[in-house]
């Protein structure tokens, strides 16, 4: 294991070998996986390389849970490598005490306008399955409300300081062509708001119900203040559907080799973080669902070949009954054609390009128009309809994306004009929000949020 010194603060996580990598991937993994066992037999035979393996740990924000598991690990932390990790772990805690008052004050002023809020991802797991929320990195806060209220949404968030930045595009426009709405904090003490009114790009060809998740969503509190979440099996599939969205495709083959890949991505748009959600939330359906009710609505997502990937890619970090679980689902959602993956090169172009500036997505992105333009036979349905109603629906689908694409074309030039008197109201919310009355409100608001943190017992995950 030994290798050239890396500073911890790196700008770009080193290489490492195959034993610092079993390492790093049982901090990702259940407290009785396989993995965590062949993390201590590594320790027993071999020093670590601490420098190249604490700059993973930092760059993938791992160290608050590495400081918690050390112990269990037999992992023996030097001095100088045991500061940095607590001074990354007592920045993390910051971090998570700011998410908690964005969504408690969030939830607060969405509740006085009878908006309904689903948390999404991190927001929901970290409130509720993490051991300790600051193990859990967010630089946002994902929450899902439905398209018709998405206007009164934004003026709760508007009301604590919250809007889209400055080169964002109007509000109706990015409604044609996007999913979500990112809304930046007028005070340093909370985190932006990603506002959800889908859950993926309809370009993605995923089938989900958005109304039945509203009509089977779970109940779960954030600080004392009642909130909601997704069913356990659709928030297991939006961690696996995000997961590859981001990579860029759904692999033919998935394994092992996969968690390497995903903790030594230099691109930004991989991270660790999502494979402990994953492991997270496959030990909580683990534990009190049976495999059939994530394989049909893996199904009924169109998201079988997401389920089975996402599966083979973590289940060396599951427990045993996790694993079989795993299996059992594996086994199921498999398909004989699985969906190929793209060529090594495109894969790192897509990983690597950032979302346009006056966009707001990934020009790459554009390349999915021919899948959704006509999508694979299975996406209309099981039984399949007949050939010619096939071809029909096909037709009409095509039709539909193609006149929302023209819309966003023709539109493009007319929202980038208006987009400064757009950037000028939102200015003015957010001087609003910081004259003296705005600040004695956001006083308000942590007071109410301290106190109720104080008030609530810290919640225990399922998932350690």
């Amino acid at each position: 294991m030994a290798a050239p010194a890396t500073p911890v603060n790196a700008p770009a996580p080193p290489a490492l070998d195959a034993d610092d990598l079993v390492v790093v991937q049982a901090l990702l993994a259940s407290r009785d996986s396989p993995m965590a066992d062949r993390a201590r037999a590594v320790l027993r035979r071999t020093a670590v390389a601490w420098p190249r393996f604490a700059a993973i740990v930092v760059a993938q924000e791992l160290a608050p849970r590495c400081l918690r598991v050390a112990g269990d690990l037999g992992l023996v932390l030097p001095a100088d490598v045991r500061r940095a990790f607590e001074q990354a772990a007592a920045a993390a805690d910051v971090r998570a005490r700011r998410q908690r008052l964005t969504l408690f004050a969030f939830l607060e002023a969405a509740a006085a306008r009878a908006v309904p809020v689903l948390l999404l991802k991190g927001a929901a797991l970290a409130n509720g399955d993490y051991d300790d929320p600051a193990e859990r990195h967010m630089i946002d806060v994902d929450v899902l409300v439905r398209p018709r209220d998405v206007a009164r949404a934004c003026a709760a968030a508007a009301a604590l300081g919250h809007v889209p930045g400055p080169r964002a595009l109007p509000a109706l426009f990015h409604r044609l062509v996007h999913f979500e709405l990112l809304l930046q904090p007028a005070f340093d003490g909370m985190v932006p708001i990603d506002l959800h009114w889908r859950l993926q790009h309809e370009s993605l060809l995923l089938t989900v119900d958005h109304e039945d998740l509203w009509r089977r969503c779970a109940d779960t509190v954030v600080c004392g203040r009642p909130a909601a979440r997704l069913p356990r099996e659709a928030e297991w599939l939006h961690v696996a559907t995000h997961f590859f969205a981001n990579r860029g495709a759904v692999p033919a083959d998935a394994g092992e080799r996969e968690l390497g890949a995903v903790l030594l991505d230099r691109s930004g748009s991989l991270h660790g973080k999502w494979l402990r959600d994953l492991v997270i939330a496959t030990e909580r359906l683990a534990a009190g669902s049976p495999p059939g009710g994530l394989v049909a609505a893996a199904r009924s997502w169109s998201a079988t070949d997401h389920a089975a990937a996402a599966l083979a890619i973590v289940q060396p970090l599951l427990s045993p009954r996790a694993q079989a679980f795993a299996a059992a689902v594996g086994h199921a959602c498999a398909l004989s054609t699985p969906t190929p993956g793209r060529a090594a090169t495109a894969l790192r172009a897509w990983q690597q390009e950032r979302a346009h500036p006056a966009l707001g997505f990934r020009p790459r992105a554009l390349l999915r128009l021919g899948s959704w333009l006509w999508p694979p036979a299975t996406w209309f349905g099981r039984p399949q309809p007949s050939a010619v109603r096939l071809l029909w629906r096909r037709g009409c689908h095509a039709a539909a994306v193609l006149l929302r694409s023209l819309a966003a074309a023709l539109l493009l030039p007319i929202a980038l004009a208006v987009r400064p008197l757009a950037a000028r109201r939102r200015r003015a919310w957010q001087r609003r929000a910081r004259a003296p009355a705005g600040v004695m409100a956001h006083v308000q608001r942590m007071a109410a949020f301290e106190c109720a943190v104080a008030a609530s017992a810290p919640s225990r995950g399922a998932g350690s």
